[in-house]
């Protein structure tokens, strides 16, 4: 079996299942080997994905604010040490924090994204880049900067005004000018305002079936993670990365130095398996994308998906394995039909089931009129629900799958129903062991 092949025929499960929404590049030492859309960019209109279709890129956007910075740096005209204060006014910390620091997320300033009205107001409101920042210009600092790594698009967010005072024009122009415009990226670019982006996906996420994502205005993420782009564009983007085609090789060293927590300068640094990894994942309302670079091997694998919940980077990091020669278990099996749901079925498996280990992990499964369904947390704890299809029943178990994305339910029986286990493995492969609640048990 070819590398083509193979990519093929693990893609193939997710295609014909409806597991996938979205487009794929992989490419290596200069050459793709498998370019692919699959689903709809927009579901209204039956429109489906291409590998032109643009994507909201979320935090892929950070490893261009980065280059932007570095640019600037390159240039002479900020340093990486510079207290954030000499480029900025209005901030309480500003003299003990520098653009390392927020170049690396260890400035220790509060990430506006995690603020409890962020999600129900912030995000949905428009918002100029000043206003954004005094939202968390005033408030002290979690950490000393430099002693801890936590993740703050709140130091994005200054980054794109850093960059839009050194250079006198907007965020948007200058990436344009320096970074996209000579890298051919014609696809690629910021949202702003209300401007129509011809050929965007719309964003979906679920609710017992595929529902549009909640809205968000995109005047708030910017720089940290405001930005569109193709697989096509994303494979020039990590050509040039192996290049002084932007930048001297001495300062693209310094973007992909792990600094603390193995993050470096927009771009998570790792090694895995004697190899070096560059990666960034990127999560913005009803879209999830990854781009996974083994730099030793010169491969790229770029997964976009405009709904929310694909599991993204296991697609990456297995492709890449595939790619390498690595034999996977196929994660997916095709079934032809569905059993049909039972009495019994339903009645042994309807409750509530908690993780005694993991307080926040609750699974809920509930007989309404048009279905079977189970209710769980997902990233950042948010509730999905979806409908589920039984696959096999015994007298020992009892086995459910979901649509939208894959997840496995297998309700584990005893013959006095004095106890009731529940295997739960999500749509990346992690399993949860869970019991059902003594407190939530069906009558």
């Amino acid at each position: 079996m070819t590398i083509k092949s193979a990519l093929e025929e693990y893609l193939k499960c997710y295609e014909e299942r409806g597991y996938f929404s979205g487009s794929l590049l992989i490419a290596r030492n200069k050459e793709i080997l498998l370019q692919k859309a699959i689903g709809y960019a927009n579901l209204e209109h039956n429109a489906p994905n291409t590998t032109k279709t643009k994507f909201r890129i979320g935090s892929i956007t950070k490893s261009f604010t980065a280059m932007a910075i570095l640019l600037l740096c390159q240039k002479g005209v900020l340093h990486l040490e510079d207290p954030i204060n000499l480029h900025l006014d209005g901030l309480a910390s500003g003299d003990k924090v520098t653009i390392h620091h927020l170049l690396t997320h260890t400035s220790g300033i509060p990430n506006f994204t995690s603020f409890p009205d962020y999600w129900s107001t912030t995000m949905r409101m428009p918002s100029t880049l000043p206003e954004i920042i005094r939202s968390f210009a005033q408030l002290p600092l979690d950490f000393t900067p430099g002693t801890r790594y936590h993740y703050s698009n709140s130091g994005y967010i200054l980054l794109t005004a850093i960059i839009e005072k050194a250079s006198c024009t907007s965020y948007a122009n200058y990436l344009r000018e320096n970074i996209w415009a000579p890298l051919g990226m014609v696809d690629t670019g910021c949202e702003e305002h209300r401007s129509v982006i011809k050929g965007l996906a719309t964003g979906y996420t679920a609710w017992e079936e595929i529902i549009h994502t909640e809205y968000m205005d995109m005047t708030i993420p910017r720089g940290a993670y405001g930005m569109y782009s193709t697989v096509e564009d994303l494979w020039k983007w990590d050509q040039a990365l192996y290049t002084e085609k932007l930048i001297d090789a001495e300062w693209l060293a310094k973007m992909f130095e792990p600094y603390q927590f193995g993050y470096g300068y927009g771009w998570a640094v790792d090694q895995q398996a004697g190899k070096k990894v560059i990666s960034h994942f990127g999560d913005i309302n009803g879209f999830h994308c990854d781009m996974y670079r083994v730099v030793d091997d010169q491969l790229v694998v770029i997964a976009l998906s405009n709904v929310n919940l694909t599991p993204v980077t296991k697609l990456t990091r297995d492709l890449a394995k595939i790619t390498a020669g690595e034999e996977l278990h196929q994660p997916l099996s095709l079934i032809s039909s569905f059993l049909k749901e039972t009495p019994e079925a339903i009645n042994r498996s309807v409750g509530t089931y908690v993780d005694s280990t993991d307080e926040r992990m609750k699974v809920e499964i509930t007989e309404e009129p048009h279905g079977i369904f189970v209710t769980h947390p997902k990233m950042y704890g948010v509730p999905y629900k979806f409908r589920l299809h039984l696959v096999a029943q015994s007298e020992e178990s009892i086995e459910w799958i979901t649509g939208i994305v894959y997840e496995t339910f297998k309700v584990h029986l005893q013959a006095d129903q004095s106890i009731r286990k529940l295997t739960f493995t999500d749509e990346y492969g992690k399993i949860y062991r869970l019991t059902l609640s003594a407190t939530a048990k069906r009558s």
